[in-house]
């Protein structure tokens, strides 16, 4: 068993007995959000929406096709996170990869280049009613190459030489850029969630028209359970 499994057992019990400790029976089950960005060249920092009621102003109607948000009535506790970067081919587009890095051979060479800085020198943020439950959380932490990249092939970590291409990255999609937040984060229908990633400049190039960056958070999902 991985350790990211350990960790999403051990929290599910912990969130099952407080809300035994509390009285209350909600019905719990494993569950991820999704949240999506539009990649901006002149931002220093992207605001990921969790609420269904909320606006993306990046997104024509406000979110992505392929978002997972929050109900209102609802509660979801965070356990696990990744980061990643896609190149869907058009707005609304469904037939496209999670990437946990930016490999040149999808974003081209300067593209892939610049994007570095969102898996490097960027940092997560996240506070639920102004109360700070991550802060500075480094973003290499999600970045994670594969040992058979499109493009290289299975043996480029090894060898300069040419290799045969292989079509897409290996991936795995419970482990590859996942990893622990360090503690249980309640995300409710009823706070205010604000969940923040700050880059340090804006991107030196023009990024492809409807690249994204997409943060999953992984974890128990409360049905009907939001509080105030």
């Amino acid at each position: 068993m991985s350790i990211n499994q350990i960790a999403l057992r051990n929290a599910f019990k912990s969130v099952k007995g407080a809300y035994a400790s509390a009285g209350r029976n909600p019905i719990v089950t494993p569950s991820d959000l999704r949240l999506e960005n539009p990649i901006q060249q002149n931002v220093n920092y992207y605001q990921f929406y969790a609420l269904q009621s909320e606006q993306n102003p990046g997104f024509t109607g406000g979110a992505s096709n392929t978002e997972i948000r929050l109900n209102t009535n609802d509660s979801f506790f965070a356990v696990l996170a990744g980061l990643y970067i896609a190149k869907p081919s058009s707005a609304t587009s469904a037939e496209y990869f999670l990437n946990s890095y930016p490999n040149p051979s999808t974003f081209t060479a300067t593209t892939a280049a610049a994007y570095q800085m969102f898996f490097n020198n960027s940092t997560l943020n996240i506070a639920i009613n102004n109360v700070q439950y991550i802060q500075n959380f480094l973003t290499s932490r999600f970045r994670e190459v594969g040992v058979a990249q499109a493009g290289l092939g299975a043996t480029s970590y090894l060898t300069s030489a040419s290799v045969a291409s292989t079509s897409v990255d290996s991936f795995n999609g419970d482990e590859s850029g996942i990893t622990a937040l360090g503690s249980i984060i309640e995300i409710s229908g009823q706070k205010k969630a604000d969940i923040k990633m700050n880059v340090p400049t804006g991107l030196s190039v023009a990024p492809g028209t409807y690249d994204r960056l997409a943060l999953v958070l992984r974890g128990f999902l409360a049905l009907n359970a939001a509080t105030r």
